[in-house]
């Protein structure tokens, strides 16, 4: 299945921007084991959107342990869904 997590900041982008390294290195092992396909900030800065593919539990636990959710910055909704029309590389998710 394919999930959107949605992350959302709750303090100014001074602090957000102290555990940017660890919040990095986190999403690297997902972006490498192919869980996470496409990851960045909103526009207006108060958070981010990872589009992320696996079972629902997979994601829940790998979001549990981003360095933003653990520290209480930042919380994670996360939204699973199904492709109805999409063009590739994206029309081989589900």
């Amino acid at each position: 299945m394919v999930f959107l997590i949605m992350v959302k900041h709750h303090v100014p982008r001074t602090e957000v921007r102290k555990l940017l390294p660890d919040h990095n290195e986190y999403m690297d092992p997902h972006f490498a084991s192919g869980m996470y396909l496409a990851a960045g900030p909103y526009d207006t800065h108060d958070g981010g959107l990872i589009l992320a593919t696996g079972e629902r539990e997979e994601i829940e636990a790998a979001v549990a342990t981003d360095p933003f959710i653990i520290s209480g910055i930042a919380d994670a909704q996360i939204i699973g869904f199904s492709f109805s029309r999409a063009l590739p590389p994206f029309s081989g998710l589900h």
